[in-house]
């Protein structure tokens, strides 16, 4: 491979993520293994090629066009933050390990430092525990996982040695990772509000999808920690890998995972029986909320001046638009809302909780798109079990593949946490459309294992189902139109294709 042109370090296409993280990681995890069947001579020379795109963990190529060979081209004066730096930073150290250069081994240990401490702008972790990257998009269950991820094999790695970080930081990094990630977990899956464009990526074959990523480096994180947080994490992971205990096993990532995961559910003196979060939270740095009980999980997901609606990119997301627009989710219990084939499946311009215009939108196809509001008045205080939340929506402004559209839906919304109900009101609710502008309360995915019965005053509309009993909505009376629409559809099979391109095959 390194003796090919175009890939000796000297030329680059395509996007920069495969030159410095993608391949470089798996290409040192094979040198690794072999390592003991080369000389010191080929692995220089194997490695020599590798460190070319990755000099060191801060800088970042550009993204240039598909398969166009060009020069090494680097983003000047820029500075890789978050997960792409933790990213970079395991690549060095790889680097650094293979070539016994301890320098390198070094730089890497220290260059992570830097996202352990809280911000008040930008990419990396908050105060409140919110956690951004690209500077605007809430990204604690995807990019946020590849850091901590990241992290904790540096910190592994080097535990025990010269590199070894000292104690405290080790500490208050188990600290930020606690508060961040643990409200936003659900039966083991990490809730879509705060994994950017990557709702929009085929699911794994069971609910809990790609919250299997977040409890093995929950495991290696509470690895690291001091006694009182690695308790807290070990409970918190036994707690959801037991109620599916095969799946972790089944779908472990390395040997790694495995031993943490049999050794955990194996230690009896952590029981795992309690809900590892409960109460409400508001998230202000990145515009979400989270309520917690044994009966339910709610969220919200709203945007402002310092958060965007949603993040397109690498053709992913395409039809993200609204879900940021005071979208509500609430998991019952019924194991499918959100997750499976939910995404690719509900109605983009009637996504949960969201006042929208429903003026026909094109798929984003612009790189990396982000929108803002003008508005700062987004966010609320919480307090024990109960929380209020408000979101001054403006959807003035709004680019769709880089073209403001005449676009001025303005509202006022506001929802009343309270235990075992949310009293969601809106006010102001203004704008022109050659559409229709709608607050949709509720969106649910039905199947004919999960249906749920809808009574009103025309009648029972569908069958019974257990989950369906737990929830209940009431109207106030001044609303002048209640539209309900219940769309049945047989889709035997679904089929995500390549960029996230949907097929559906009836067969």
């Amino acid at each position: 491979m390194v003796s090919q042109k175009g890939f000796n370090g000297k030329k680059y296409y395509g996007n920069w993520w495969d030159w410095q993280v993608g391949i470089p990681q798996k290409f040192i995890d094979i040198l690794m293994i072999i390592s003991d069947k080369l000389s010191s001579d080929k692995i220089q020379e194997f490695t020599k090629a590798i460190q070319s795109y990755i000099p060191n963990p801060y800088q970042q190529l550009y993204t240039k066009p598909q398969n166009v060979f060009d020069d090494l081209a680097f983003i000047p004066n820029f500075s890789t933050t978050g997960a792409n730096r933790t990213d970079l930073a395991l690549s060095v150290l790889g680097l650094g390990i293979l070539q016994k250069n301890e320098s390198k081994i070094e730089l890497a240990s220290n260059s992570i430092k830097e996202v352990f401490q809280t911000v008040t702008k930008g990419d990396g972790f908050y105060p409140d525990g919110s956690f951004i990257q690209h500077n605007n998009i809430p990204y604690t269950g995807s990019y946020g996982n590849v850091l901590i991820k990241g992290v904790g094999h540096i910190l592994t790695t080097t535990k025990g040695s010269i590199f070894e970080m000292n104690s405290q930081t080790v500490s208050n990094f188990v600290s930020i990772v606690e508060q961040s990630f643990i409200p936003f977990i659900y039966q083991g899956t990490m809730l879509p509000g705060v994994n950017g464009r990557s709702i929009s990526r085929a699911p794994k074959d069971t609910q809990i999808g790609y919250g299997s990523t977040t409890m093995y480096n929950l495991l290696i994180v509470a690895s690291l920690a001091p006694e009182k947080s690695q308790k807290k994490l070990q409970e918190a992971v036994k707690y959801w890998m037991q109620e599916n205990p095969d799946y972790y096993v089944n779908n472990i990532r390395d040997y790694n995972d495995l031993q943490l995961t049999l050794s955990l559910m194996g230690n009896a003196a952590i029981t795992g029986d309690t809900l590892p979060f409960t109460g409400t939270k508001v998230f202000t740095s990145m515009d979400r909320f989270v309520q917690s009980n044994s009966n339910y999980m709610a969220s919200l997901s709203l945007y402002s001046q310092r958060t965007s609606s949603f993040e397109a990119g690498n053709g992913e997301n395409k039809r993200g638009w609204h879900t940021a627009d005071g979208m509500f989710y609430l998991y019952n219990n019924d194991g499918v809302q959100f997750s499976n084939s939910y995404w690719p499946t509900v109605d983009p311009y009637r996504l949960p909780g969201t006042t929208v215009d429903t003026v026909t939108l094109q798929d984003e196809n612009s790189a990396f798109t982000t929108v803002v509001s003008p508005e700062t008045w987004v966010g609320g205080a919480s307090d024990g079990n109960q929380a209020v939340v408000g979101m001054s929506l403006n959807k003035q402004g709004t680019k769709n593949n880089g073209t403001v559209l005449p676009m001025n839906l303005c509202a006022k919304k506001s929802w009343f946490i309270l235990e075992d109900q949310t009293i969601a009101l809106g006010a102001g609710i203004s704008g022109d459309t050659t559409a229709s502008i709608e607050t949709v309360v509720d969106n649910r995915l039905l199947n004919k294992n999960y249906q749920y019965q809808v009574i009103s005053n025309k009648g029972t509309i569908s069958d019974t189902y257990e989950e369906s009993q737990k929830i209940g909505c009431c109207y106030n009376l001044i609303i002048k139109v209640l539209q309900l629409v219940i769309i049945s559809q047989h889709l035997p099979t679904l089929l995500f294709r390549v960029k996230n391109e949907l097929e559906l095959m009836l067969t």
